[in-house]
Protein backbone atom coordinates (compact mmCIF):
# COMPACT_ATOMS: atom_id res chain seq x y z
CA UNK A 1 0.00 0.00 0.00
CA UNK A 2 2.86 1.99 0.71
CA UNK A 3 3.48 5.13 2.99
CA UNK A 4 0.34 6.63 4.60
CA UNK A 5 -0.16 8.94 6.76
CA UNK A 6 -1.74 8.32 10.51
CA UNK A 7 -1.21 11.31 12.27
CA UNK A 8 -0.77 15.21 12.09
CA UNK A 9 0.61 17.24 14.83
CA UNK A 10 -1.14 20.95 14.78
CA UNK A 11 -0.29 23.34 17.63
CA UNK A 12 -3.64 24.55 18.62
CA UNK A 13 -6.42 24.02 21.08
CA UNK A 14 -8.93 21.29 20.97
CA UNK A 15 -11.42 24.02 22.11
CA UNK A 16 -10.67 26.15 18.81
CA UNK A 17 -11.29 23.19 16.64
CA UNK A 18 -14.51 22.28 18.49
CA UNK A 19 -15.57 25.83 18.57
CA UNK A 20 -14.81 25.97 14.04
CA UNK A 21 -17.17 22.91 14.28
CA UNK A 22 -14.79 19.66 14.15
CA UNK A 23 -15.74 16.46 16.15
CA UNK A 24 -13.50 16.66 18.81
CA UNK A 25 -12.52 13.50 21.26
CA UNK A 26 -10.37 14.74 23.96
CA UNK A 27 -6.82 16.05 22.09
CA UNK A 28 -7.65 14.53 18.96
CA UNK A 29 -9.66 14.99 16.22
CA UNK A 30 -10.18 12.11 13.03
CA UNK A 31 -10.78 14.06 9.90
CA UNK A 32 -11.23 10.90 7.22
CA UNK A 33 -8.58 8.57 7.82
CA UNK A 34 -6.13 10.76 9.42
CA UNK A 35 -5.92 11.86 13.15
CA UNK A 36 -5.05 15.38 13.63
CA UNK A 37 -3.62 15.86 16.87
CA UNK A 38 -4.13 18.83 18.99
CA UNK A 39 -1.29 19.95 21.14
CA UNK A 40 -2.03 23.02 22.49
CA UNK A 41 0.23 26.46 21.84
CA UNK A 42 2.46 25.75 24.38
CA UNK A 43 4.63 23.46 21.97
CA UNK A 44 4.24 25.40 18.84
CA UNK A 45 1.32 27.00 16.31
CA UNK A 46 0.55 25.13 13.10
CA UNK A 47 1.67 21.95 11.58
CA UNK A 48 4.58 20.73 13.35
CA UNK A 49 5.27 16.92 12.41
CA UNK A 50 3.80 13.99 11.17
CA UNK A 51 3.56 10.13 11.93
CA UNK A 52 3.59 7.82 9.13
CA UNK A 53 2.89 3.86 8.82
CA UNK A 54 5.37 1.98 6.34
CA UNK A 55 7.89 4.93 6.90
CA UNK A 56 10.93 2.97 6.33
CA UNK A 57 13.18 5.59 8.00
CA UNK A 58 15.09 9.08 6.99
CA UNK A 59 15.11 12.33 6.93
CA UNK A 60 12.59 14.36 5.06
CA UNK A 61 14.85 17.42 4.70
CA UNK A 62 13.67 19.42 7.81
CA UNK A 63 9.92 18.14 7.90
CA UNK A 64 9.65 16.44 11.34
CA UNK A 65 8.72 12.53 11.12
CA UNK A 66 7.84 9.23 13.06
CA UNK A 67 7.38 6.19 12.82
CA UNK A 68 3.66 4.17 13.42
CA UNK A 69 2.06 1.05 13.57
CA UNK A 70 -1.31 2.32 14.50
CA UNK A 71 -4.07 1.18 12.48
CA UNK A 72 -6.39 4.05 10.33
CA UNK A 73 -9.51 5.12 12.93
CA UNK A 74 -11.88 2.48 13.11
CA UNK A 75 -14.56 5.42 13.13
CA UNK A 76 -14.70 8.09 11.28
CA UNK A 77 -16.93 11.37 13.22
CA UNK A 78 -19.48 13.53 11.15
CA UNK A 79 -18.06 17.01 11.60
CA UNK A 80 -21.15 19.89 12.44
CA UNK A 81 -18.98 22.24 9.43
CA UNK A 82 -19.21 19.59 6.59
CA UNK A 83 -15.72 18.85 6.55
CA UNK A 84 -15.11 15.03 5.11
CA UNK A 85 -11.55 14.80 4.42
CA UNK A 86 -8.00 16.21 3.75
CA UNK A 87 -7.31 16.57 -0.02
CA UNK A 88 -3.61 17.41 0.59
CA UNK A 89 -0.93 18.71 2.72
CA UNK A 90 0.93 21.35 1.50
CA UNK A 91 5.22 21.89 2.71
CA UNK A 92 7.60 24.56 1.39
CA UNK A 93 10.93 23.97 0.42
CA UNK A 94 13.85 26.54 -0.49
CA UNK A 95 15.27 24.17 -2.54
CA UNK A 96 12.69 21.43 -4.77
CA UNK A 97 15.23 19.20 -5.82
CA UNK A 98 17.20 18.36 -2.96
CA UNK A 99 13.48 17.82 -0.68
CA UNK A 100 12.97 15.76 -3.93
CA UNK A 101 15.79 13.74 -3.58
CA UNK A 102 15.47 13.52 0.04
CA UNK A 103 12.05 12.04 -0.22
CA UNK A 104 12.16 9.54 -2.26
CA UNK A 105 14.99 8.24 -0.66
CA UNK A 106 12.73 7.40 2.01
CA UNK A 107 10.07 5.89 -0.18
CA UNK A 108 7.90 8.57 -0.81
CA UNK A 109 5.86 7.80 -4.19
CA UNK A 110 6.58 11.12 -6.41
CA UNK A 111 4.01 11.10 -8.87
CA UNK A 112 4.94 14.49 -10.88
CA UNK A 113 6.69 17.46 -10.67
CA UNK A 114 4.49 20.99 -12.02
CA UNK A 115 7.12 23.13 -13.74
CA UNK A 116 4.14 26.00 -13.56
CA UNK A 117 3.99 28.85 -11.87
CA UNK A 118 0.86 28.99 -8.76
CA UNK A 119 -0.71 32.03 -8.68
CA UNK A 120 1.01 33.09 -5.28
CA UNK A 121 3.91 32.84 -7.39
CA UNK A 122 5.87 28.96 -6.59
CA UNK A 123 7.72 28.20 -9.53
CA UNK A 124 7.38 24.61 -9.35
CA UNK A 125 5.21 21.86 -6.93
CA UNK A 126 5.97 18.19 -6.68
CA UNK A 127 3.10 15.71 -5.65
CA UNK A 128 3.83 12.95 -3.67
CA UNK A 129 0.99 10.27 -3.21
CA UNK A 130 0.21 9.17 0.88
CA UNK A 131 -2.88 6.61 0.60
CA UNK A 132 -5.91 9.09 0.24
CA UNK A 133 -3.77 12.62 0.96
CA UNK A 134 -1.09 14.58 -1.42
CA UNK A 135 1.61 15.64 -0.59
CA UNK A 136 2.20 19.57 -2.26
CA UNK A 137 5.85 20.37 -1.80
CA UNK A 138 6.34 24.15 -3.20
CA UNK A 139 9.30 25.72 -4.21
CA UNK A 140 9.64 29.02 -2.36
CA UNK A 141 9.53 31.90 -4.56
CA UNK A 142 13.31 33.64 -4.98
CA UNK A 143 12.26 37.03 -3.68
CA UNK A 144 10.61 34.73 -0.41
CA UNK A 145 13.99 33.04 0.02
CA UNK A 146 15.94 36.37 0.25
CA UNK A 147 13.71 37.60 2.86
CA UNK A 148 13.51 34.67 4.93
CA UNK A 149 17.53 34.86 4.73
CA UNK A 150 18.50 32.48 2.23
CA UNK A 151 18.40 28.51 2.23
CA UNK A 152 17.01 26.52 4.53
CA UNK A 153 15.19 23.38 5.19
CA UNK A 154 12.02 22.35 4.32
CA UNK A 155 8.65 23.18 6.39
CA UNK A 156 5.07 22.49 6.72
CA UNK A 157 2.63 25.17 5.30
CA UNK A 158 -0.49 23.15 6.56
CA UNK A 159 -3.36 21.04 5.46
CA UNK A 160 -6.47 21.56 2.95
CA UNK A 161 -9.41 20.20 4.04
CA UNK A 162 -12.15 19.35 1.93
CA UNK A 163 -16.26 19.62 2.02
CA UNK A 164 -18.50 17.50 -0.25
CA UNK A 165 -19.50 19.12 -3.70
CA UNK A 166 -22.39 20.50 -3.90
CA UNK A 167 -24.73 18.80 -6.60
CA UNK A 168 -26.29 21.03 -9.15
CA UNK A 169 -29.94 19.87 -10.33
CA UNK A 170 -29.52 19.29 -14.18
CA UNK A 171 -32.80 20.15 -15.02
CA UNK A 172 -32.39 23.97 -13.52
CA UNK A 173 -30.91 26.49 -16.38
CA UNK A 174 -28.22 28.02 -15.40
CA UNK A 175 -26.88 31.66 -16.90
CA UNK A 176 -29.20 34.00 -18.60
CA UNK A 177 -31.82 31.43 -18.85
CA UNK A 178 -32.46 32.36 -15.48
CA UNK A 179 -33.31 36.16 -15.62
CA UNK A 180 -36.02 38.07 -17.69
CA UNK A 181 -34.78 40.04 -20.81
CA UNK A 182 -34.84 43.80 -20.06
CA UNK A 183 -38.10 45.80 -21.12
CA UNK A 184 -38.22 49.07 -22.90
CA UNK A 185 -42.00 50.56 -21.60
CA UNK A 186 -42.74 51.58 -24.79
CA UNK A 187 -42.77 48.04 -26.30
CA UNK A 188 -46.57 46.44 -26.42
CA UNK A 189 -46.80 43.59 -24.78
CA UNK A 190 -47.52 41.18 -28.14
CA UNK A 191 -43.66 41.56 -28.60
CA UNK A 192 -41.98 41.06 -25.70
CA UNK A 193 -40.46 37.26 -26.59
CA UNK A 194 -41.44 34.82 -24.58
CA UNK A 195 -39.69 33.51 -21.11
CA UNK A 196 -37.61 30.71 -21.55
CA UNK A 197 -38.73 28.70 -19.47
CA UNK A 198 -42.63 27.27 -19.24
CA UNK A 199 -44.28 28.49 -16.17
CA UNK A 200 -47.20 25.85 -16.32
CA UNK A 201 -44.50 22.92 -16.55
CA UNK A 202 -42.82 24.30 -12.76
CA UNK A 203 -40.25 26.13 -14.02
CA UNK A 204 -38.52 22.82 -16.68
CA UNK A 205 -36.45 24.14 -19.27
CA UNK A 206 -38.83 21.17 -21.84
CA UNK A 207 -38.52 23.64 -24.90
CA UNK A 208 -38.57 21.68 -28.20
CA UNK A 209 -34.84 22.16 -30.18
CA UNK A 210 -36.48 24.44 -32.45
CA UNK A 211 -38.48 26.52 -29.95
CA UNK A 212 -35.53 27.29 -27.42
CA UNK A 213 -33.34 28.35 -30.65
CA UNK A 214 -36.36 30.78 -31.28
CA UNK A 215 -36.76 31.95 -27.80
CA UNK A 216 -32.75 32.39 -26.95
CA UNK A 217 -33.05 34.45 -30.47
CA UNK A 218 -35.60 37.08 -29.54
CA UNK A 219 -33.86 37.14 -26.24
CA UNK A 220 -30.48 38.27 -27.84
CA UNK A 221 -32.09 40.27 -29.92
CA UNK A 222 -33.96 42.26 -27.17
CA UNK A 223 -30.77 42.25 -24.84
CA UNK A 224 -29.35 44.02 -28.41
CA UNK A 225 -31.74 46.82 -28.42
CA UNK A 226 -31.45 47.63 -24.81
CA UNK A 227 -27.09 48.63 -25.57
CA UNK A 228 -28.30 50.67 -28.58
CA UNK A 229 -30.07 54.17 -28.61
CA UNK A 230 -33.54 54.79 -28.98
CA UNK A 231 -35.59 56.36 -31.96
CA UNK A 232 -35.61 60.04 -30.10
CA UNK A 233 -31.96 59.50 -29.24
CA UNK A 234 -32.93 58.73 -25.19
CA UNK A 235 -30.73 55.88 -24.58
CA UNK A 236 -32.93 52.41 -23.43
CA UNK A 237 -33.01 51.18 -20.40
CA UNK A 238 -30.23 48.38 -19.98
Amino acid sequence: MGVTIDELMVGDAPESWAALGFAVDGDVCVVGNVRIGLTGTDSGKGLMGWSLRDFGGGELDGLSVTHSDRPPPAEVPEHPNGIIAIDHVVAISSDLARTVTALQATGLDLRRIREEPTPAGAPRQAFFRLGAVILEVVQAPEEAIERTGGDRPAFFWGPRLRRPRPRRNRRQPRGPCQRDPPRHPAWPPHSYPPPLRRPDRAGRADYTPNELRRSVAAWSFVYGLSRLQGPRGDRLPR
